[in-house]
């Protein structure tokens, strides 16, 4: 079959699946858009008219994830090539894995192997396992420090020997996602593994390490479920190291899209703390040093761990760390973070100093560890094999704070994407590079040689198109088909958006605060079910929810108060009760909520959520967007702001049996010529607009 063909056979293959869903999913109902969307994807998937990008809005209840398995799986079984599919978190990863897909391919009857792909992390390695759980003999075995080497509670080896033994009984695959015991994030890192301290085929556990067993499936898989930090880590590490299949040789779903392109300037940010690396650098190797002669092998062992150390506590190293810690100590201490300028000689000439200190100072350890004597692999405590794994551990530490620093050491070039910098004060002060934009590296890792891409997700345009999205995403040239679906409910029946009378402007957080207190506990009066407020600042959200706990006849839950899933059941309990209650959270309440029927009927935002404006991220976006000629404040703050809005919005109509109302606290919707324009394009509900104070 050709790939550029989307046959009549194949077609009629999907229209089969889709009937036998409508015929298997009791209360079924035809959904115009999911059809549209289904045939978009099949014509992407298989290269239809040269098409192989589609940026593809699906409104809630759409049933995008149905839709693009529909469009896809056939078309990558007669092609022979898997589907991927990316999704933004694990929760949702797992979703699609352990019930959506299988659902799906019970319900069409297609047969195909669905497999998650996790990053290494997230798999148990038995050797770090076994060393555990074992006592060293010898008691030579390096330790460097309470983070790879973490002293044991009764608790954890309790807990270890849980994970033990549902291994060793194939009761567990190895999957720390399912892991059988609760464990503590250090237990959690000191029982997998990176890829520096890997020995790959060397480890005598290899044919049954979890990793690699889960890699063997993935080979066999017609359709792989990942996360979106997954991919991005695969598109940049060398082909013979990466997890996934290849780009070139598959469909590639991402879902909820709109989280891609910061998701990827995460994912090249740069984090360290220069302080920290180097003291427990020179805690590690004091210890190194004095156990040398207890490892064997050549007395060169020693030199090389005494001469990193003699590196590390030479003047260069030590006046850098002192000019970095002068650089902190002149910062303001009542501010969370500090900005780093562009052209900071000072700090600048620190970083460079230590960057190159580390470097070297990593470059001795690893000659170190390759005289050490390997040990016994088929001994998982071999003290000489607990020694190499530590020293690995150390090196990979250096090099990767040595690569930071040396970012941080070097000005922009002004024909690249240039960065943001800040250091994190506190305690421990942590200093982070962050490129502004990562649409160079998506255009040309991902979008370029791709065979086939769909973006989905239920907010992807903002004011009406996709162009900012295009703009982070690196496409705003390349070719890339726009689908932009209506939502499947009745929304101008189902609810109401309310623009109250304010008297304060929402630019003023003082006088809108003390107005959101005075005003909240009516707008909440009559509450029958479940009400959801929504704020852009800790601060003002926490004073208002004080404010009106006290005159509210119903419990308000805070965002933070509690971990998330026990407020969430508290208010799901009162709710099934026939209490009233009331939720407050901030972004991450606009955005990951489902509160469907009663559970929300009324959502309270209390101002358009524009970013926070001095955040050394946002101030360096818009010095690079002004030195283009570009207007920072129409082309990237309105359109975040704005897609914000509408994810706030979508919190209160999640069925179609849904109804209630929206009210938004800030007169800028209707003072404003963007507010205006944002009015207009939020989702159809019945408009009503307050002209005059109640």
């Amino acid at each position: 079959m050709s790939s550029s063909t989307l046959t009549p056979e194949l077609r009629q293959s999907i229209q089969v699946a889709r009937d036998r869903i409508a015929t298997q999913l009791i209360g079924y109902r035809p959904r115009p858009a999911q059809a549209v969307m289904t045939a978009e994807v099949a014509r992407i998937a298989s290269n239809h008219e040269d098409a192989k990008i589609a940026l593809i809005e699906a409104q809630t209840g759409t049933g995008k994830s149905v839709a693009y398995l529909l469009g896809s799986v056939a078309v990558a079984k007669a092609l022979e090539i898997p589907v991927v599919i990316a999704s933004a978190t694990i929760a949702l990863q797992e979703q699609l894995a352990l019930r959506d897909i299988p659902l799906f391919l019970q319900q069409t009857g297609i047969d195909a192997r669905v497999i998650i792909a996790k990053g290494r992390r997230r798999y148990l390695c038995i050797r770090n396992l076994q060393r555990l759980t074992i006592a060293d003999p010898r008691q030579i075995g390096l330790d460097l420090g309470r983070d790879n080497s973490p002293s044991l509670s009764d608790a954890e080896a309790a807990q270890l020997g849980v994970l033990d033994t549902a291994y060793a009984e194939e009761a567990w695959d190895g999957d720390m996602d399912s892991a059988p015991a609760q464990l503590t994030a250090p237990l959690r890192e000191a029982l997998t593994t990176s890829s520096a301290q890997c020995d790959g085929r060397g480890c005598a556990h290899y044919w049954a390490c979890p990793l690699v067993k889960a890699r063997l499936a993935l080979a066999k898989a017609q359709i792989v479920v990942t996360n979106q930090d997954l991919l991005l880590a695969d598109l940049m590490s060398d082909p013979d190291r990466s997890i996934l299949p290849s780009i070139r040789e598959s469909i590639l779903i991402v879902d909820e899209a709109h989280h891609l392109p910061r998701a990827a300037m995460e994912h090249f940010a740069g984090k360290v703390r220069p302080t920290r690396v180097v003291q427990g650098a020179i805690d590690a190797l004091e210890r190194a040093v004095d156990r040398a002669p207890l490892m064997g092998g050549s007395p060169a062992i020693g030199a090389y761990l005494a001469n990193a150390l003699d590196v590390l506590q030479a003047p260069e190293g030590v006046g850098a760390v002192r000019m970095i810690e002068s650089w902190l100590a002149a910062c303001d201490q009542t501010a969370s973070h500090s900005p780093v300028a562009n052209d900071d000689v000072v700090l600048f000439a620190a970083m460079g100093a230590l960057a190159l200190t580390v470097a070297e100072v990593g470059r001795l350890v690893g000659d170190a560890v390759d005289l050490i004597p390997k040990g016994d692999a088929s001994q998982p405590n071999d003290p000489r094999t607990r020694v190499v794994a530590s020293l690995r551990r150390l090196v990979e530490s250096l090099d990767n704070a040595a690569g930071v620093m040396a970012c941080l050491s070097a000005p922009d070039d002004p024909q690249c994407v240039p960065n943001a910098r800040w250091a994190e004060l506190g305690d421990a002060p942590e200093f982070v590079i962050v490129p502004v934009s990562a649409g160079d590296m998506l255009r040309e890792r991902l979008f370029r040689p791709a065979r086939s891409v769909v973006l989905t997700s239920a907010t992807l345009t903002s004011m009406g198109t996709f162009a900012r999205l295009r703009e982070e995403l690196g496409l705003e040239t390349h070719p890339a088909r726009e689908l932009r679906l209506p939502s499947p409910f009745p929304l101008e029946q189902q609810a109401e958006l309310v623009v109250p009378w304010m008297d304060a402007d929402a630019k003023d957080a003082v006088a809108h605060t003390a107005e959101l207190k005075q005003r909240l506990p009516g707008w909440l009066e009559g509450l029958s079910g479940g009400g959801l407020l929504l704020f852009a600042s800790g601060k003002q959200m926490r004073e208002v929810v004080e404010a009106i706990r006290s005159t509210l006849p119903y419990p308000v839950r805070t965002q933070g108060e509690a971990p998330t899933a026990e407020l969430l059941a508290a208010h799901r309990s009162d709710i099934q009760a026939g209490r009233p209650a009331v939720l407050a959270g901030l972004a991450s309440f606009s955005e990951g909520l489902d509160l469907p029927g009663n559970q929300c009927n009324c959502v309270v935002i209390a101002k358009i959520p524009f970013a926070v404006p001095d955040h050394p991220l946002q101030k360096a976006r818009e010095r690079w967007m002004s030195q283009s000629g570009r207007n920072y404040f129409r082309d990237v703050a309105i359109p975040e702001a704005f897609l914000r809005l509408v994810q706030a919005c979508g919190r209160l109509i999640r069925t179609e049996a849904d109804h209630g109302r929206i009210l938004i606290a800030d007169r800028r919707l209707v003072t404003t010529t963007y507010g205006r324009r944002m009015l207009e394009e939020l989702p159809p509900f019945r408009r009503v607009i307050q002209r005059n104070p109640p």
